[in-house]
């Protein structure tokens, strides 16, 4: 009987705690809402690169046949299109592997794809090497958008 008590008292208290209530809720609400939109946006970055993930991982195709001109365009597409929509922390982390993935380190306008990075020039053992690190560059970029 106290809460009667205090609301018959004081009833500006009982409107502003309602209000403060209402507040929670709407922002709890919110947060939820954009939870779900990042989690689709990651959905759409992570089914584009799946592609490319899963042919590295399954056969045993050179990483330049599988990361080609077109894939690169579609990752590209994919990230400029939707980094945006992801948290600010979430952002930096993405460009920064995408950077990694997708451009030579000394070129610091970013206005050239590097996949050719990937290419084995004919060395096995490099083949390996380059075939693993693009795959833990891909993976990396899936594990931040999901």
């Amino acid at each position: 009987m106290n809460i009667i008590e205090a609301i018959q008292s004081d009833p500006l208290v009982w409107v502003l705690s309602i209000i403060t209530m209402g507040g929670i809720a709407y922002l709890f609400r919110l947060s939820l809402a954009q939870r779900r939109g990042f989690h689709e946006v990651g959905k759409t970055i992570a089914n584009t690169f799946k592609p490319e993930l899963d042919a590295l991982i399954q056969t045993g195709d050179d990483a330049r046949i599988i990361l080609t001109d077109e894939a690169y365009l579609r990752h590209d597409s994919a990230i400029r299109n939707n980094i945006n929509l992801l948290p600010w922390l979430d952002q930096l982390r993405l460009r920064r592997v995408w950077n990694k993935l997708a451009y030579h380190p000394q070129d610091k306008k970013k206005q050239i794809p590097f996949y050719e990075n990937y290419a084995d020039c004919g060395s096995l053992n490099k083949r390996r090497e380059m075939r693993h690190l693009a795959i833990s560059r891909i993976q990396k970029i899936i594990s931040i958008v999901s």
